[in-house]
């Protein structure tokens, strides 16, 4: 929905900038008042801010890309986190089966005494 916003916005400067350059132009060498020439010259401060609401679009975009970079990031971690977790379960599990295993050897031995 934001996104819809800046493109809107961007054109409405973009359609007003067109529309004062020629729209100032054709009065000035219609009428000849110097006022539509000054007019016509409107446009490079829309041009401007055309400028920095691109730049302020880019940095918003980077922004949204690194949250979503440290995100990513974030998540392998918990991942890793998680991994390590079981593989600690996992190492007692072996070593009570191998426990239990000596166990039986034990029981299991002939006797040479």
């Amino acid at each position: 929905m934001t996104k819809n916003r800046i493109k809107i916005f961007l054109a409405a400067l973009w359609a007003a900038a067109i529309l004062l350059l020629f729209g100032g132009r054709i009065a000035y060498g219609i009428t000849g008042v110097q006022a539509y020439a000054y007019l016509s010259m409107a446009y490079f401060v829309i041009i401007s801010v055309i400028a920095l609401a691109l730049v302020i679009l880019i940095v918003v975009r980077l922004k949204e890309w690194i949250e979503g970079q440290v995100a990513t990031f974030a998540d392998r971690n918990n991942t890793m986190a998680d991994c390590k977790a079981e593989m600690g379960l996992l190492r007692q599990s072996v070593e009570r089966i191998e426990e239990k295993v000596s166990s039986i050897e034990n029981t299991l031995k002939p006797e040479t005494e």
